[in-house]
């Protein structure tokens, strides 16, 4: 066999892989974007168009979208592979998780959307089932894969969101606890560190022996002084401040002094 033979032989096995994706050789698209489409399988106006909805679903903060176009997933499941990169992401919020990702095998003829667990019970169910079977795969069935994924998209913000196109999306206040801030941003931000508060310890009155007011001198030449200091032995629980204020009260009589 001859070396052409060979390298024809090899070049028609390995075809099917030179059109696959990997999940850890899918490239990224943010922050640019909420769509990797690596081999541009969709028209740049469908691109755009995806991004504004997510973008819109943003600005709600309700939530959070991301889109895989690839030819193919290389033989592993549609599900598992659309369900690794929803993970490697980080779609949605980290405490709500309440991403959603739209995945598009074309060669395979495979769709899946995968929804986060913080939104993935029977009534959404419902509604991306109702997505996948009424708007997108009718239009996969025509070739019309942009118009599929636009038309599937608009439905889903709708009805699992309960977003209203019709009207302009408010921006959600940026102190919302939980709030998605998109995909690039929702990595990038963390959380302000807190400025450590110094407290100064102060000193006790009693701790500080030259900020005690001294007695007059001439309290010490009071003849009595001997028995009032026996009579006024302050107690050790006493506050040193309450003995020194009432040393004061009681003057010496004249009766015991004379």
């Amino acid at each position: 066999m001859t070396g052409r033979k060979l390298a024809l032989i090899a070049l028609i096995l390995l075809s099917p892989a030179l059109h696959a994706e990997r999940v850890d050789q899918l490239p990224v698209p943010l922050p640019a974007s909420h769509v990797a489409d690596p081999r541009g399988l969709l028209a740049a106006d469908t691109r755009a168009e995806l991004d504004r909805l997510a973008s819109t679903l943003d600005r709600a903060g309700r939530g959070e979208l991301g889109f895989v176009v690839i030819a193919s997933t290389e033989g592993v499941d549609a599900r598992r592979f659309a369900t690794e990169v929803f993970n490697r992401w980080g779609i949605g919020d980290r405490q709500r998780n309440d991403g959603t990702l739209i995945l598009l095998a074309k060669d395979d003829r495979a769709a899946e959307i995968v929804l986060g667990s913080g939104i993935d019970n029977g009534v959404n169910r419902q509604h991306a089932e109702r997505v996948m079977q009424g708007a997108m795969v009718p239009r996969f069935k025509q070739g019309n894969y942009d118009q599929a994924l636009v038309a599937g998209t608009t439905q889903l913000l709708q009805s699992v969101y309960a977003i209203d196109l019709s009207r302009p999306v408010e921006q959600a206040p940026a102190d919302e606890p939980g709030r998605p801030t998109g995909l690039a941003r929702s990595r990038a931000a963390r959380r302000r560190p807190m400025r450590p508060q110094l407290l100064t310890a102060r000193p006790h009155p009693e701790s500080t022996p030259a900020s005690r007011p001294r007695q007059p001198h001439r309290r010490q030449a009071h003849p009595c002084r001997a028995s009032h200091r026996r009579r006024r032995q302050r107690s050790p629980r006493t506050p040193v401040f309450w003995w020194l204020a009432s040393a004061s009260w009681r003057p010496c009589s004249a009766a015991r002094c004379g």
